[in-house]
């Protein structure tokens, strides 16, 4: 976990608490990441709470019912996990722009898949990043 993803999540203005290491985050998991951090977090993004409710693998409906509440530990879990994918991503790529064109376009190291359509399960989440530690190294992907 780095500084750009808890910076993402909202600090410890939207997370209520201070995250120093991964056990404070696992913590804080357990505890439930409050779900403001995904208004927070998606402000600025082109991803809808439709997509971000079909990445936790939870319906809509139930998303808007944590309104104002704490995710579950597994919801919590996977919207850490999409969160910090999306800072690698960033990272890696240089800009949030060319990160969210490059998630919403097809690639052949995806079987040209969209990356975006591969975040609903932690093995596409992890195949999305193996395909950006690639390019961080300059392997063509």
């Amino acid at each position: 976990m780095n500084l750009r993803t808890l910076k993402q999540l909202g600090g410890k203005n939207i997370l209520q608490r201070e995250i120093r290491n991964d056990h404070d985050l696992l913590e804080a998991i357990k505890a439930g990441i409050p779900s403001l951090a995904i208004d927070y977090w998606i402000k600025d993004r082109k991803i809808s709470k439709t997509s971000i409710a079909k990445f936790l693998g939870i319906t809509p409906k139930t998303l808007e019912r944590t309104k104002d509440k704490k995710l579950a530990q597994r919801e919590g879990d996977a919207f850490v996990q999409l969160v910090d994918l999306f800072a690698f991503g960033e990272e890696v790529l240089g800009k949030k722009e060319i990160f969210l064109q490059w998630i919403h376009t097809e690639n052949a190291a995806l079987a040209f898949k969209k990356p975006i359509d591969l975040l609903h399960t932690s093995i596409g989440r992890e195949t999305v990043r193996t395909v950006l530690g690639r390019i961080e190294y300059g392997i063509y992907s």
